[in-house]
């Protein structure tokens, strides 16, 4: 009987021990799985097209899990920050994401975009229709000072 509770002791610790060893944790940079959890946060477009973006110009993008709703500020052809705001559906099986903006019109994102990357801290689009039109965003803590407050709702 001693034996046997020896043994199991020792199966325990070796079990233990082996678990412990393996790490677990997924690495910062791994492709995570396109979820709303995984691409909620704040995002700031770095490359658009394959280009960075023109000086005085920017677009952030915050997106909620719980309620798939996003908020959009840019600064392209207009002198102020322009806001929009909608939501988000995630397509599973196509690693696809598209929107619809908070409008009487039901206007969509001018495409569909398929997620090719999603890290931690990057994430990249590629629009399903049209191959040449990319997005590169990086992950932000916070959105800058003053641009929501800034902003023009369109």
């Amino acid at each position: 009987m001693k034996n046997l509770i020896r043994n199991v002791f020792i199966a325990l610790a070796v079990f233990a021990a082996a678990s412990c060893a393996k790490d677990d944790a997924v690495p910062a940079e791994d492709n995570l799985t396109l979820t709303p959890h995984n691409v909620a946060g704040v995002w700031e477009l770095i490359e658009r097209n394959g280009s960075p973006l023109g000086e005085g110009t920017y677009a952030y993008l915050e997106l909620t899990w719980q309620d798939r709703k996003f908020f959009s500020y840019d600064k392209f052809d207009s002198f102020h920050t322009v806001s929009k705001t909608g939501v988000y559906d995630i397509y599973e099986d196509e690693n696809a994401i598209n929107g619809i903006f908070d409008n009487s019109y039901y206007e969509t994102w001018e495409h569909k975009y398929v997620v090719t990357s999603l890290t931690s801290t990057r994430m990249a689009w590629t629009a399903a229709d049209d191959a040449s039109i990319t997005r590169v965003y990086a992950r932000i803590d916070a959105l800058p000072e003053g641009i929501a407050s800034a902003a023009t709702a369109e």
